[in-house]
């Protein structure tokens, strides 16, 4: 599994690709774990999901200051130019 993984880890996100034993208890889960054995392991895999979508929204929010700097640099540099 660790071999798929590392296949497709342009298109996971990075703490799931550092920690594939994530994405094996929650196809455990899926697949063969009791709904009790789920439970068990959800404050682990919540928190998991937490910081990948963390990940997610700091991405989002860089992207946005780079497209308002850009903006923002592009405006400086037309008024210094006038």
């Amino acid at each position: 599994m660790a071999e798929r993984l590392a296949l497709l880890k342009k298109h996971l996100p990075p703490f799931l690709v550092e920690h594939p034993e994530m994405y094996s208890l929650l196809s455990k889960g899926i697949h063969e774990l009791s709904e009790e054995d789920c439970l068990a392991h959800f404050d682990t895999l919540r928190i998991g999901i937490e910081l990948i979508l963390d990940g997610k929204l700091e991405r989002k929010e860089r992207e946005s200051k780079v497209r308002y700097a850009k903006v923002a640099l592009a405006k400086a540099i037309g008024d210094t130019k006038a």
